[in-house]
């Protein structure tokens, strides 16, 4: 099995390392920004390629997570955590994401905007599911600052869009989870109002996959 090592900071002191279940086709699986028309074509274009990937190695800048994210500051600044520790003694620490919801292609996304490589490595264009994978990322991590113009427009587009599936069942949660993790008020009253007006069952509180508030559900 291949592993993938993408560099976001040349420099960069903390390995980030993910694990990739799935065969993966890297092909265009998010629409990324079309080439101007001073940009000069790639080299080489082999097409999609299926291959089937362990891991995903992400090397990243320590300043940058801790100056984003509560959950990076912690680890790093804090004395009691291991990975602080290691980058502190040896200026460089490997970190292994284990988590099913680390999801390798969601992490690029959003360590792409970290790193300010919007145009290479960050999508004007995001499916549902992808969009619920970065939102998923951005609530455990504490990215909220840092991925919301993103994803209003991601949404925005979505929304305006025929190929999203009808708002209806856990797509619609999915939906309004979004709209709610990124304060996005409109969305959210708007996408309330289809849940009151088509739904024939109450929320499953029981149901784990469902990340709406609490307070929400019971509204």
């Amino acid at each position: 099995m291949a592993s993938i090592f993408i560099d976001y900071d040349s420099n960069g002191d903390v390995e980030l390392i993910l694990e990739e279940d799935n065969n993966t086709c890297l092909d265009q699986a998010v629409q990324t920004p079309s080439s101007s028309e001073n940009e000069k074509p790639a080299k080489y274009n082999v097409g999609p390629l299926s291959i089937k990937i362990k891991e995903v190695h992400l090397r990243a800048s320590s300043l940058k997570l801790i100056s984003s994210s509560s959950y990076f500051q912690a680890m790093f600044e804090g004395s009691e955590f291991r990975e602080g520790k290691e980058l502190k003694e040896h200026g460089f620490v490997k970190i292994e994401l284990l988590d099913s919801e680390d999801e390798p292609t969601a992490m690029m996304i959003v360590l792409g905007i970290l790193h300010g490589n919007d145009v290479h490595q960050v999508p004007i264009e995001l499916d549902l599911p992808m969009l619920y994978k970065v939102a998923v990322l951005v609530d455990k991590y504490q990215w909220h600052a840092l991925v919301t113009p993103h994803a209003i427009s991601w949404l925005d587009k979505l929304l305006n869009s025929r190929d999203l599936p009808d708002a209806s069942g856990k797509t619609l949660l999915m939906q309004l989870w979004i709209a709610w993790l990124f304060g996005m008020k409109d969305h959210f009253k708007a996408l309330s109002r289809i849940a009151q007006q088509d739904s024939c069952h109450s929320i499953d509180l029981t149901d784990e996959s469902i990340r709406l508030p609490t307070r929400a559900q019971s509204k």
